[in-house]
Protein backbone atom coordinates (compact mmCIF):
# COMPACT_ATOMS: atom_id res chain seq x y z
CA UNK A 1 0.00 0.00 0.00
CA UNK A 2 1.50 3.35 -0.88
CA UNK A 3 0.97 5.40 2.28
CA UNK A 4 -0.83 4.77 5.52
CA UNK A 5 -0.84 5.99 9.04
CA UNK A 6 0.20 3.79 11.92
CA UNK A 7 -2.94 1.61 12.10
CA UNK A 8 -0.81 -1.45 12.84
CA UNK A 9 2.88 -1.82 13.55
CA UNK A 10 4.89 -2.34 10.35
CA UNK A 11 7.64 -4.13 12.26
CA UNK A 12 5.72 -6.80 14.17
CA UNK A 13 2.11 -6.44 12.97
CA UNK A 14 0.70 -5.54 16.40
CA UNK A 15 -2.69 -3.85 16.11
CA UNK A 16 -4.28 -1.50 16.89
CA UNK A 17 -1.81 1.31 17.38
CA UNK A 18 -3.17 4.48 18.95
CA UNK A 19 -1.50 7.40 17.15
CA UNK A 20 -2.79 10.24 19.35
CA UNK A 21 0.58 11.25 20.76
CA UNK A 22 4.15 10.00 20.55
CA UNK A 23 4.13 6.33 21.51
CA UNK A 24 5.94 3.05 21.05
CA UNK A 25 4.58 -0.30 19.91
CA UNK A 26 4.19 -2.45 23.04
CA UNK A 27 5.55 -5.52 21.22
CA UNK A 28 8.69 -4.29 19.40
CA UNK A 29 9.24 -0.63 20.36
CA UNK A 30 8.52 0.92 16.93
CA UNK A 31 8.12 4.67 17.60
CA UNK A 32 5.26 6.55 15.98
CA UNK A 33 2.89 9.48 16.30
CA UNK A 34 -0.06 10.75 14.30
CA UNK A 35 2.25 12.22 11.63
CA UNK A 36 4.05 8.92 10.98
CA UNK A 37 3.70 7.76 7.38
CA UNK A 38 4.33 4.15 6.38
CA UNK A 39 4.93 2.77 2.88
CA UNK A 40 4.23 -0.93 2.44
CA UNK A 41 4.61 -2.83 -0.84
CA UNK A 42 1.69 -4.41 -2.59
CA UNK A 43 1.70 -7.74 -4.34
CA UNK A 44 0.07 -6.90 -7.66
CA UNK A 45 -1.24 -9.76 -9.76
CA UNK A 46 1.40 -8.95 -12.39
CA UNK A 47 4.15 -10.28 -10.10
CA UNK A 48 2.77 -13.80 -10.54
CA UNK A 49 2.79 -13.72 -14.36
CA UNK A 50 6.44 -14.83 -14.71
CA UNK A 51 5.71 -17.88 -12.55
CA UNK A 52 2.72 -18.81 -14.71
CA UNK A 53 4.77 -18.11 -17.83
CA UNK A 54 7.53 -20.39 -16.55
CA UNK A 55 5.04 -23.19 -15.89
CA UNK A 56 3.46 -22.85 -19.33
CA UNK A 57 6.77 -22.86 -21.22
CA UNK A 58 8.64 -25.35 -18.99
CA UNK A 59 7.84 -28.37 -21.25
CA UNK A 60 9.72 -26.60 -24.07
CA UNK A 61 12.68 -26.03 -21.76
CA UNK A 62 12.74 -29.69 -20.77
CA UNK A 63 12.35 -30.77 -24.41
CA UNK A 64 15.17 -28.41 -25.44
CA UNK A 65 17.49 -29.84 -22.76
CA UNK A 66 16.57 -33.42 -23.68
CA UNK A 67 17.25 -32.89 -27.37
CA UNK A 68 20.53 -31.01 -26.81
CA UNK A 69 21.90 -33.27 -24.08
CA UNK A 70 20.59 -36.67 -25.13
CA UNK A 71 20.33 -36.43 -28.91
CA UNK A 72 23.28 -34.08 -29.36
CA UNK A 73 21.72 -31.71 -31.90
CA UNK A 74 19.91 -28.36 -31.94
CA UNK A 75 16.06 -28.63 -31.76
CA UNK A 76 13.62 -26.85 -34.07
CA UNK A 77 12.84 -23.12 -33.76
CA UNK A 78 9.60 -23.43 -31.77
CA UNK A 79 11.24 -25.57 -29.05
CA UNK A 80 14.21 -23.21 -28.93
CA UNK A 81 11.98 -20.13 -28.67
CA UNK A 82 9.88 -21.75 -25.91
CA UNK A 83 13.06 -22.70 -24.03
CA UNK A 84 14.43 -19.15 -24.28
CA UNK A 85 11.15 -17.67 -23.02
CA UNK A 86 10.99 -20.19 -20.16
CA UNK A 87 14.63 -19.66 -19.16
CA UNK A 88 14.24 -15.85 -19.29
CA UNK A 89 11.09 -15.81 -17.20
CA UNK A 90 12.64 -18.26 -14.75
CA UNK A 91 15.74 -16.04 -14.40
CA UNK A 92 13.45 -13.05 -13.75
CA UNK A 93 11.12 -14.92 -11.39
CA UNK A 94 13.52 -16.68 -9.02
CA UNK A 95 14.96 -13.57 -7.32
CA UNK A 96 11.44 -12.18 -6.94
CA UNK A 97 10.20 -15.44 -5.47
CA UNK A 98 12.78 -15.03 -2.72
CA UNK A 99 11.37 -11.60 -1.97
CA UNK A 100 7.76 -12.81 -2.01
CA UNK A 101 8.62 -15.57 0.43
CA UNK A 102 10.96 -13.49 2.59
CA UNK A 103 10.23 -13.39 6.27
CA UNK A 104 9.40 -10.19 8.04
CA UNK A 105 7.53 -7.13 6.95
CA UNK A 106 8.89 -4.79 4.28
CA UNK A 107 8.23 -1.11 4.88
CA UNK A 108 9.67 2.38 4.98
CA UNK A 109 8.43 4.86 7.56
CA UNK A 110 8.95 8.56 8.22
CA UNK A 111 8.74 8.69 12.02
CA UNK A 112 9.21 11.44 14.63
CA UNK A 113 12.83 10.42 15.22
CA UNK A 114 13.91 9.60 11.66
CA UNK A 115 13.52 7.06 8.88
CA UNK A 116 12.91 3.43 9.72
CA UNK A 117 12.81 0.70 7.10
CA UNK A 118 12.98 -3.04 6.62
CA UNK A 119 13.99 -4.66 3.34
CA UNK A 120 14.56 -8.35 2.61
CA UNK A 121 18.26 -7.81 3.34
CA UNK A 122 18.42 -5.28 6.20
CA UNK A 123 16.62 -3.23 8.80
CA UNK A 124 17.44 0.48 9.03
CA UNK A 125 16.85 3.12 11.66
CA UNK A 126 18.35 6.47 10.70
CA UNK A 127 17.83 9.43 13.07
CA UNK A 128 17.19 12.82 11.46
CA UNK A 129 20.55 14.24 12.56
CA UNK A 130 22.37 11.26 10.95
CA UNK A 131 20.49 11.37 7.63
CA UNK A 132 22.73 12.79 4.92
CA UNK A 133 22.27 12.77 1.18
CA UNK A 134 19.15 11.13 -0.28
CA UNK A 135 19.34 9.94 -3.87
CA UNK A 136 17.35 7.72 -6.20
CA UNK A 137 19.10 5.22 -8.43
CA UNK A 138 16.99 3.11 -10.82
CA UNK A 139 13.85 3.90 -8.83
CA UNK A 140 15.36 2.80 -5.51
CA UNK A 141 15.93 5.40 -2.76
CA UNK A 142 19.44 5.42 -1.29
CA UNK A 143 19.87 7.09 2.11
CA UNK A 144 23.38 8.01 3.21
CA UNK A 145 24.28 8.12 6.88
CA UNK A 146 26.47 11.05 7.95
CA UNK A 147 28.23 9.20 10.77
CA UNK A 148 29.46 6.21 8.77
CA UNK A 149 28.89 7.23 5.12
CA UNK A 150 26.98 3.96 4.78
CA UNK A 151 24.35 3.83 2.04
CA UNK A 152 21.00 2.29 2.93
CA UNK A 153 19.13 0.92 -0.09
CA UNK A 154 15.36 0.78 0.26
CA UNK A 155 14.74 -1.88 -2.37
CA UNK A 156 11.56 -3.96 -2.80
CA UNK A 157 9.36 -1.47 -0.93
CA UNK A 158 8.01 1.03 -3.44
CA UNK A 159 5.78 -0.08 -6.30
CA UNK A 160 5.70 3.12 -8.38
CA UNK A 161 7.79 6.21 -9.04
CA UNK A 162 5.01 8.34 -7.50
CA UNK A 163 5.43 6.47 -4.21
CA UNK A 164 9.18 7.16 -4.27
CA UNK A 165 8.52 10.87 -4.98
CA UNK A 166 6.00 11.00 -2.14
CA UNK A 167 8.47 9.35 0.21
CA UNK A 168 11.22 11.82 -0.74
CA UNK A 169 8.83 14.78 -0.38
CA UNK A 170 7.87 13.62 3.12
CA UNK A 171 11.53 13.21 4.07
CA UNK A 172 12.21 16.73 2.80
CA UNK A 173 9.24 18.14 4.72
CA UNK A 174 10.25 16.35 7.92
CA UNK A 175 13.85 17.53 7.59
CA UNK A 176 12.69 21.12 7.13
CA UNK A 177 10.47 20.91 10.20
CA UNK A 178 13.39 19.49 12.21
CA UNK A 179 15.76 22.17 10.87
CA UNK A 180 18.02 19.50 9.30
CA UNK A 181 18.36 20.66 5.70
CA UNK A 182 22.13 20.72 5.19
CA UNK A 183 21.91 18.06 2.47
CA UNK A 184 18.52 18.36 0.79
CA UNK A 185 17.13 15.28 -0.98
CA UNK A 186 17.97 14.94 -4.65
Amino acid sequence: MPVSGPDKCPECGHAPLLPDVFRQCPECGFEYDRHTLIWRPRRPWRIYLPFVNTLIFSPWLFRFLAVVLLDGHWPNKSVTLGAVISAGSLAWALPRLRVLLSEGHRYAAVTPRGVQARTPRNAYSIPWDDLGKVTVLLGIPHLTRRSTSAVCELDWIFDTDQEVKGFLANIDQARRSKGNIDDPPV
